[in-house]
């Protein structure tokens, strides 16, 4: 009776530590399937790379980025913005 009617909240508890941990382990260049895309974020620096994993993988917001990284969310705004500044050169570089 007690697993049949779980509070959202206690559903972590029953977990029995069996995760999905592909889908954890699985990069953000794993998940790509265009190969301009993917071409592209070869060329970005591993904390670029980082932190837009971060973000579109793992869904996590800048502030919580910006604790891990230990840096300001700031410089987060600034690294994700020159990221997809620097994708969309390329990807437009490589179109033509």
């Amino acid at each position: 009776m007690q697993n049949r009617f779980l509070l959202v909240a206690d559903s972590g508890l029953m977990d029995d530590g069996i995760r999905d941990e592909e889908s954890e382990e699985e990069g953000l260049l794993e998940k790509i399937e265009n190969e301009q895309l993917f071409k592209g974020l070869q060329k970005l620096t591993d904390k670029q790379l980082q932190i837009l994993e971060m973000i579109y993988v793992k869904d996590y917001s800048i502030k919580v980025i910006a604790e891990t990284l230990q840096t300001t969310p700031q410089n987060i705004s600034n690294l994700h913005r020159k990221a997809l500044k620097k994708l969309h050169h390329i990807i437009r570089k490589e179109e033509i």
